[in-house]
């Protein structure tokens, strides 16, 4: 599960999983399929707090709902580290 301080390690965590499902494609390019994005969509879902499913869910693919979540995440991490300098 995601959480404040984990990115990195869920970022490797579920890119294992998809790729080992066959779904990897539909975050990391995108894909025509709709079952494949639907399976990956739901994938990402599980794998969040849930005061980001409703942000992530509505998403039209699982590949802009990951590049905003990673958006998300890595900016909150850039603003952290830039005040703490």
């Amino acid at each position: 599960m995601l959480t404040r301080s984990n990115y990195a390690e869920w970022e490797v965590v579920v890119k294992v999983m998809l790729k080992a499902r066959g779904l990897w494609k539909a975050v990391d390019v995108g894909t025509e399929d709709e079952e494949d994005d639907q399976l990956a969509m739901e994938a990402i879902l599980k794998a969040v707090p849930s005061e980001y499913r409703v942000a992530l869910g509505s998403k039209d693919t699982a590949k802009d709902a990951c590049d905003a979540l990673k958006t998300m995440r890595l900016g909150n991490e850039c603003a952290r580290k830039a005040k703490a300098q």
